[in-house]
């Protein structure tokens, strides 16, 4: 297998510096290629379970349905890259580079893409169950109607990610930035925004019941129509300029069953305490189809002036 592995090695470096190479459908387990050169390569179809692609230049390469369950591509060059239907399972692409790479329908389950840099890239239909996406680079990234509940995002980047519908049910998103992203109807109940900057999102019509926002910043965010009952620790959160217009946020901050009239005044104030102190709804926008606890809802209105029928923006 060494020898077979050499003979591959050398083929590779022969045909290394043409753009477009073809080596497609080979069946090549295991094999050794650290740093190797394979820019715009055709390796469709193609056989690489466990292969060795350490810091190898794959940039533009054709990698289609190419089987690369197990292989080694930390801080390989994957920019642009065609991907489609490739296996990636439990591939380890730590610090790899897959800007506009196009990763449709990939199986990404289980592979490490740590510090990985996917900003652009097409992650529509991708399997990513159990993908470790810490501090990955997300930038601009297409995750539409993707399935990343309990997904390991913490300090990612998915400033202007496109996370339309996408369930990110009880993720780990700590320190995460998320400034401009587009999650319109996201599910992101139970979610982990703890420090996480999401700062001008469009979260219209998304769930984000009992998610943990302690620090969590949603300045100008748009919440539209969001579901925002039972948040943890909003007191710590700021939603400073936010549109909460036919938001949901009755009984936020308190549990949903068994608990009495007493309670449930006690939670509306505590919302509304966090409010006075510091001022976390300061400016936001709202509307008469705005459900605010109910304990509170005649102290909001004292702190509000109407811009327009209908419409109140908190000024105090």
């Amino acid at each position: 297998m060494k020898n077979f592995d050499r003979c591959v090695r050398s083929l590779l470096i022969r045909l290394q510096s043409r753009s477009g190479s073809r080596l497609h459908h080979k069946y090549v387990p295991g094999a050794w290629l650290p740093w190797a050169r394979l820019r715009g390569a055709n390796l469709r179809g193609s056989t690489l379970t466990k292969a060795n692609l350490t810091r190898a230049d794959l940039s533009g390469a054709k990698l289609d349905d190419v089987n690369l369950f197990g292989a080694k591509l930390r801080g390989a060059n994957l920019r642009g890259a065609s991907l489609t239907l490739t296996h990636l399972r439990h591939a380890d692409l730590t610090n790899a580079r897959l800007g506009d790479a196009n990763l449709k329908y990939a199986n990404l389950s289980g592979a490490n893409l740590t510090g990985a840099d996917l900003g652009g890239a097409n992650l529509i239909g991708t399997n990513l169950l159990g993908t470790r996406l810490h501090a990955a680079d997300l930038t601009g990234a297409r995750l539409h109607g993707q399935r990343l509940a309990l997904a390991h995002l913490v300090h990612a980047n998915l400033t202007d990610a496109d996370l339309t519908e996408t369930v990110l049910q009880a993720a780990k998103l700590h320190s995460a930035r998320l400034t401009g992203a587009r999650a319109q109807g996201a599910d992101l109940r139970s979610a982990h925004l703890t420090g996480a900057d999401l700062t001008g999102a469009d979260l219209r019509n998304a769930r984000l019941s009992f998610a943990s926002v302690r620090g969590a910043d949603l300045s100008r965010a748009d919440l539209r129509e969001a579901e925002l009952e039972f948040l943890s620790d909003v007191a710590e959160a700021t939603f400073r300029e936010a549109d909460l217009r036919g938001a949901r946020l009755e009984m936020v901050d308190g549990p949903p069953d068994g608990v009495g009239d007493v309670q449930r005044e006690a939670y509306g104030r505590r919302l509304f305490e966090a409010h006075t102190g510091s001022g976390i709804f300061m400016s936001v926008h709202w509307s008469s189809a705005t459900r605010w606890p109910a304990s509170i809802t005649d102290d909001v209105r004292e702190c509000s002036e109407e811009t327009a029928p209908g419409i109140w923006q908190v000024v105090r």
